[in-house]
This record gives structure tokens, sequence and C-alpha cells, in this order.
């Protein structure tokens, strides 16, 4: 997906985008791949699911000792075509 297609869905303009995918992707979380004048971006599952996993880890627990968060891990997890 380009820069331009994920900026036309926010309120960010497709330089912000650009800049932001720029960080995604030197922290290894998003995959930058040139084709002709356009670059395509995508996730790259396995980043996001143990980055959202360390985020997660890092919560404080809730009363009954679940770390906050597992739910949100779960649907990330499934989102990006893992099982939980």
């Amino acid at each position: 997906m380009t820069a331009s297609i994920i900026s036309a869905n926010l309120p960010d303009s497709t330089a912000e985008v650009t800049e932001q995918l720029a960080v995604l992707c030197e922290a290894g979380l998003v995959r930058s791949v040139p084709a002709g004048r356009d670059v395509h971006h995508s996730l790259i599952p396995t980043r996001i699911t143990e980055a959202a996993a360390w985020i997660i880890r890092s919560a404080p627990a809730d009363d009954d000792g679940t770390q906050k968060g597992d739910d949100r891990l779960s649907l990330i997890n499934r989102s990006l075509g893992g099982h939980s």
C-alpha cells in the first residue's frame, strides 16, 4: 500500500505518513519496497505481534492479576493471521 493510499484514510498528509512509515521501517515493523514511481509499504506481522506483546507485558496487571491488554494482543494476533 502506498503512503498516498494510507493518507487518504487519515487526517495526516502524504508527507507526514511517509515520515511515520520511515520510522516504522527503521524499527523493522514495516517493509518498504520501491515499485516504479511508488513505494509499497506492508506490515511485518511477526514484528508487529512481538512489539504488541512487549507493550502489553510492560503494562501493569489488572486487579485479578491478568495483564491489561491481553484481549487486544489476541485481537492483533488474529488480525495478522495468527491464532490465539
